[in-house]
């Protein structure tokens, strides 16, 4: 038997231009197409966490926490236009949710302008 499907890059609507569905909505599509977990991986935030996991639980799916984080290409000259690879992360427990969140707030204090 094979293996059940897990979405796990989900944009909600917290990621600007690029996703559309609320939250809440995410679990509730989860459950609707028997789905076992699903992955909320907003870009470079952990904004909608709180109604995505609450709504998990109601609804019976696995919540799973992570971000796309934008990391600036090493080695790009000041004055270039700063590159920008996306890289996905995961929490796999409380430290894991902790150590994204130092992540996340790092990317946003130490971002540099182009």
């Amino acid at each position: 038997m094979a293996a059940p499907y897990v979405p796990l890059r989900i944009f909600s609507s917290y990621t600007m231009l690029e996703g559309a569905i609320d939250p809440k909505a995410i679990a509730k599509q989860a459950k609707a197409l028997d789905l076992p977990a699903a992955a909320l991986t907003d870009r470079n935030g952990l904004y909608a966490v709180m109604p995505f996991t609450e709504a998990c639980k109601e609804a019976g799916v696995q919540p799973i926490i992570g971000t796309m984080l934008g990391i600036a290409r090493p080695g790009v000259p000041e004055g270039k236009p700063v590159q920008i690879d996306w890289l996905a992360l995961y929490a796999q427990d409380e430290a894991g949710y902790d150590n994204l969140c130092a992540l996340v707030s790092a990317a946003h204090l130490g971002r540099r302008t182009a």
